[in-house]
């Protein structure tokens, strides 16, 4: 695995889910679990789930797109390649010490 700088998320909708705005600063969330750090949104675009590319997928943190791919399954159970995502870019915040202040958001992973 590689270090995770990019994520994707469902442009679908869903009862408190939200679109996140470049500059946001989103708490990190193992499951359900308190934040472990913070990252900053640098950029956001639409795409296709099933047009990331090598250098996407190791974004992602994954050595390649089959990884992230049998991921994408095994958290949703389905992969429609023409399924709209949006692609978030992200930096970690380097003075992320929990409890110094509140996150815009968070988000879970894992």
């Amino acid at each position: 695995m590689g270090q995770k700088t990019q994520t994707r998320r469902s442009t679908e909708r869903k009862r408190g889910r939200r679109v996140y705005e470049i500059g946001d600063r989103v708490g990190i969330q193992p499951g359900y679990k308190p934040p472990v750090a913070y990252v900053i949104f640098t950029s956001r675009c639409k795409q296709e789930i099933g047009d990331i590319t090598e250098e996407d997928a190791r974004k992602e943190g994954f050595a390649n797109v089959e990884e992230f791919k049998q991921a994408w399954l095994k958290l949703y159970d389905n992969w429609d390649s023409t399924l709209e995502v949006w692609v978030y870019d992200f930096v970690l915040e380097k003075q992320s010490l929990l409890g110094e202040r509140s996150p815009t958001s968070t988000f879970n992973v894992g």
